[in-house]
């Protein structure tokens, strides 16, 4: 072998140790970034089914106030509903599923260090008592003629569950029903009915980071099916089927 051999020889494994180490850390980097982005997915999706199974097992259930509040009201149908905060009393328990007996929820958007997160409370229910504690006052507001009940304000404790964080900004709305037929649904920032809950309850999720990604998030809405009459069907023939949403959705 020639000196000149050698050097071709050490060039092509350079060449082959260099294209090597190029793709091993390409593939390293996919890897990571697939990872990521797979758990951001899972976040979505768990927080998605927390929230779901919480929302659809509110029970309505009457708070009974104490009478040193005096706010004129000896009962109420226990719903607190603001744009950074909620508390309902749900069937389902994060730990112990539809098992786990009654309990209050307590939702709070709170600010953490990279942006807003959501906080999640659940706390035994202890009866009518326990749920009218929680009703602090009443005030006036224009979308409730009635007025609008104020509550104890949620608190982060040690046994918080996060159930989303690194949010640019996070907002809860609530979605009244029509009280007469010529009026359509309202979507609302406060909740302030006394005899009913909201018909849909509407959470708003803005994440911080640019290559965040959200998973296809289902909603179930009722759809009411007309059937229209068309003349001239044949022997076999489907007759047309008109899907119309409730008034006030979309």
């Amino acid at each position: 072998m020639t000196l000149i051999e050698v050097l071709v020889a050490v060039a092509l494994l350079s060449l082959l140790s260099v294209g090597l180490f190029t793709s091993l850390q390409i593939g390293a980097t996919s890897w990571s970034t697939t990872s990521q982005r797979l758990m951001r997915d899972r976040r979505v999706a768990t927080a998605n089914a927390i929230l779901h199974s919480s929302f659809a097992s509110i029970v309505p259930l009457e708070a009974e106030i104490p009478r040193e509040r005096a706010i004129g009201l000896p009962r109420l149908l226990f719903f607190q509903g603001e744009p950074g905060s909620m508390r309902y009393v749900s069937s389902y328990s994060v730990t112990e599923g539809v098992r786990g007996g009654l309990r209050f929820v307590e939702l709070q958007v709170s600010s953490a260090k990279n942006g807003v997160r959501i906080l999640l409370n659940q706390l035994p229910y202890l009866g009518p008592l326990s749920a009218g504690s929680l009703v602090v006052d009443r005030v006036s507001d224009p979308d409730f003629p009635r007025g609008r009940i104020i509550f104890e304000p949620i608190r982060a404790m040690p046994t918080s569950l996060i159930i989303v964080d690194e949010l640019a900004a996070c907002t809860f709305s609530y979605l009244r029903r029509p009280r007469r037929r010529d009026e359509p649904s309202v979507w609302l920032p406060y909740w302030g009915e006394r005899d009913s809950l909201p018909a849909a309850i509407r959470v708003n999720l803005s994440p911080s980071t640019r290559d965040a990604r959200v998973l296809p998030v289902s909603i179930t809405t009722a759809v009411r099916a007309e059937w229209v009459p068309g003349g001239g069907l044949g022997a076999g023939a489907v007759p047309p089927i008109r899907y119309v949403l409730p008034q006030g959705q979309r």
